[in-house]
């Protein structure tokens, strides 16, 4: 006679299995779908970057004076002044958005209405001066292509980033998220922004805001609704309802502490 043995180990390998994978769909589902529910009554539009390509001629380091540079690859482009890196843009992703639509509300309970968003972009040409790199190229989908002009310049102690793509309602700059991102009152609150969206107010001289990596980061211009989004993990997204925007970046006298550092928040 033959003794069937218990099964119960394999059914407990089958189960862990189902569980681990059934785990991984709801952290996908999470990752996806919960930075658009977390803070939905701010009004702010879920905006994600695209495919981001650089041509064989657009890509490399552009030197500016005062020992600024610009570094133009496939993975993004980065921003450097003599200190070190200021800005980032979002990893293997494209640095800007473009949205058809209209912003309904006033103050905190404006609310954006994408009626399209198109989220590739490539760059075609890369020209420098001393003091300005620029890039040309297209904002696309398959369906529509939008030409773009990218501006990266230095003036002073300040380094400014400017788009324009003509006949567009809003653009998105989709920025590598950093350290400890922070608001400058009255325009943002004075703390850590956390996994939140915000309206920006009025705007002062000043940064709008900043982080630990030692950039203050004003959105321009200041006249126009500008929206500050970080629900999504390693990207900063600022939406400008413009057809031109400018991110103008200064280095900071006095970091801030690092996030190890005890502080105390306001």
């Amino acid at each position: 006679m033959r003794i069937r043995r218990p099964r119960t180990r394999e059914v407990s390998k089958s189960m862990i299995a189902f569980t681990l994978a059934l785990l991984g769909v709801l952290a996908l589902a999470v990752q996806t779908w919960l930075p658009g529910l977390i803070g939905t009554d701010s009004g702010v539009h879920v905006t994600r970057p695209g495919l981001f390509t650089v041509s064989d001629a657009a890509a490399g380091i552009a030197t500016l004076r005062g020992g600024a540079s610009v570094v133009v690859y496939g993975s993004g482009i980065r921003v450097r002044d003599r200190d070190g890196v200021l800005l980032d843009t979002v990893p293997r992703g494209a640095p800007l958005s473009i949205v058809r639509g209209s912003v309904t509300g006033t103050g905190s309970r404006r609310i954006e209405h994408a009626d399209s968003v198109v989220s590739n972009v490539r760059i075609d040409t890369l020209v420098t001066q001393q003091d300005r790199a620029r890039m040309t190229g297209v904002v696309y989908d398959k369906e529509v292509s939008w030409p773009m002009t990218l501006d990266i310049s230095i003036a002073e102690d300040r380094i400014t980033l400017a788009a324009h793509v003509p006949g567009v309602d809003a653009l998105v700059w989709h920025l590598a998220t950093d350290f400890d991102i922070r608001g400058y009152a009255p325009t943002l609150p004075e703390r850590n922004l956390k996994t939140r969206a915000w309206w920006l107010k009025t705007s002062v001289p000043g940064g709008d805001f900043t982080s630990a990596r030692g950039a203050d980061i004003r959105v321009r211009p200041a006249d126009v609704l500008r929206a500050l989004d970080i629900r999504e993990t390693g990207r900063i997204d600022v939406h400008i309802w413009s057809a031109k925007g400018q991110l103008v970046i200064s280095r900071r006298a006095n970091p801030l502490p690092s996030p190890s550092t005890p502080t105390k928040e306001s």
